[in-house]
């Protein structure tokens, strides 16, 4: 019913976070504080188990973990570009010359 299908879905986020929280960490301590989560290999990789646990409830389940897992990313992206964004200061600007007319 529907408690059953709320606890796998509870469980499908606990893994996905598990794996990606691990990762991150793993590499935080090996390459460094400055590392980034990159596209690949680590959110494929995340993806892909998080899909395979979630084939072991149903097959239908590892679509849903798909489409759900992709959403949640664009709108994480997006919220990590407009809070992050850099922000361009006088010195990136390109300088504007004025050419001096002819009379």
């Amino acid at each position: 019913g529907i408690n059953a299908e709320y606890g796998k879905q509870w469980y499908q986020r606990r893994v996905r976070e598990a794996v990606v929280s691990t990762q991150s960490t793993g590499e935080g301590v090996l390459l460094g504080k400055g590392f980034e989560l990159r596209i690949f290999p680590e959110v494929v990789f995340s993806l892909l188990v998080a899909m395979t646990v979630a084939g072991t409830v149903h097959r239908v389940s590892i679509t849903c973990c798909l489409v759900f897992s992709v959403i949640i990313l664009y709108f994480m992206n997006a919220i990590s570009a407009r809070t992050y964004a850099s922000h361009s200061s006088a010195a990136d600007q390109p300088i504007k010359t004025e050419k001096k007319r002819r009379k």
